[in-house]
């Protein structure tokens, strides 16, 4: 049975998330395509260094806030869609990737920058530290008989 989350979706803070996810992409398409830094070349992207990433990750946190009721089945449902979404996808674009370039799929794995994609499983592991507590604390309201 899946349970429907309240998603109200605020227009310019979703705007601004895919404005600071565009600046991700100029500035590996300008390092990993064209091999820029922003060290040893001029360019805008010195100037959006300075910001896309704390933005992002701020904008994010006011994503990710869901003013609603944890319970056990919304809390199962979310990390299975999140982990559809952060880690499966991530896999398939990766294995992509692996045949394209002609890379070692288990050195990919084994190193600290997963070949770039270090991020999604970051991000899904930080949805499971924020989520743990909350599993936690209604795991021991059902033991106690509080729900």
């Amino acid at each position: 049975m899946e349970v429907p989350i309240k998603n109200k979706r605020i227009e310019y803070l979703d705007a601004m998330r895919g404005f600071t996810m565009i600046l991700v992409v100029y500035a590996h398409v300008l390092l990993f395509s064209f091999g820029f830094n922003s060290d040893s070349h001029a360019s805008f992207n010195q100037f959006f260094m300075l910001m896309r990433m704390p933005l992002f990750f701020f904008i994010s946190g006011f994503i990710f806030y869901k003013d609603i009721n944890w319970t056990l089945p919304i809390i199962r449902q979310f990390i299975l869609k999140k982990s559809q979404v952060q880690l499966l996808s991530t896999l398939i674009v990766y294995t992509i990737f692996i045949f394209v370039f002609q890379k070692d799929f288990w050195e990919g794995i084994m190193t600290q920058t997963k070949y770039g994609y270090w991020f999604t499983i970051t991000l899904f592991e930080f949805f499971l530290l924020i989520l743990i507590p909350l599993l936690l604390i209604k795991l021991t309201k059902i033991k106690g008989g509080g729900e």
